[in-house]
């Protein structure tokens, strides 16, 4: 567009909001204002965020969150003693093997189609979105059909 009409616009939507009357703020916005940040306050402890918790809630909390995760830890450390642990470990291990060599074959699948995609002409693709387009549209068709058909009264 032209920079001096785009100015000329612009000095005029400022001078016609200029001289617009301020709108005055609606009579019960103060009231439920301060009703809300009254609400806000009242919220017990522990409905708050937790730097907002009296200090001992705190301390305690994190002392039960310390020793939960030290006794997590422990637990942790006492099944890689126990003597089924290395069978378990193998289960687990083939699992995630045979998961991964599943995406592998996956990746696989989805470069060889990234391929044949890139080697078609441009035509053909189209041919094809438009093909499937159509075959969309006929479902959608045949679909409201039926519906309609359904609930026709006899």
């Amino acid at each position: 567009m032209n920079s001096d009409f785009e100015r000329e616009l612009e000095r005029r939507i400022d001078r016609l909001i200029k001289v617009l009357p301020e709108l005055p703020a609606p009579t019960s916005l103060s009231a439920r204002v301060l009703r809300t940040i009254e609400q806000r306050i009242r919220v017990p402890w522990y409905r708050r965020d937790w730097h907002y918790w009296p200090v001992p809630l705190q301390l305690a909390s994190l002392v039960v969150s310390l020793a939960m995760f030290g006794g997590l830890c422990f637990a942790g450390w006492q099944l890689q003693q126990m003597h089924g642990y290395d069978l378990l470990a193998q289960e687990f291990g083939s699992l995630l093997t045979s998961v991964g060599s599943i995406w592998n074959a996956l990746l696989a699948v989805v470069g060889a189609l990234v391929l044949v995609i890139k080697q078609l002409g441009t035509g053909i693709l189209l041919g094809c979105l438009a093909a499937l387009g159509l075959a969309w549209a006929m479902c959608l068709g045949i679909g409201t059909l039926c519906v309609r058909l359904a609930f026709v009264r006899r």
